[in-house]
């Protein structure tokens, strides 16, 4: 969102790509975020756990970012029966993560979050 602030005001700019948060959480998992001819959606915010459960409905991975948005997660993993990879603060020294739901209820859920959710199976 700043890069049309940065080109109307006609300042210099370089882009230098990185690894996207879900990406760098996918191997932390050591599981691929997808196979062969699969799906994929990525949500950035979330807007509600009963927007998430209907898109699960559907086949394929779904990654979730920036899940602070959400403040109800506990029942959500208590109900998860799929696998999936939970991670916050991905390549920093707070860096967590988990794919045991266990793990997270109870949990703070930071902006910094990302979840990927194996519905494909």
């Amino acid at each position: 969102y700043l890069l049309k602030y940065i080109q109307e005001d006609k300042l210099n700019y370089s882009i230098i790509p990185g690894i996207p948060a879900f990406i760098a959480a996918g191997t932390l998992g050591k599981k691929p975020i997808i196979e062969g001819d699969g799906s994929i959606k990525i949500i950035a915010c979330p807007e509600s756990v009963d927007e998430i459960m209907s898109i699960l409905k559907d086949k394929g991975t779904l990654v979730l970012m920036k899940l602070s948005r959400i403040k109800n997660w506990d029942s959500f993993f208590e109900e998860l029966s799929v696998p999936f990879i939970y991670a916050e603060r991905v390549g920093t020294k707070e860096q967590f993560f988990t794919s045991n739901s266990k793990d997270i209820i109870g949990r703070r859920i930071p902006y910094f979050s990302v979840l990927i959710i194996y519905s494909n199976n």
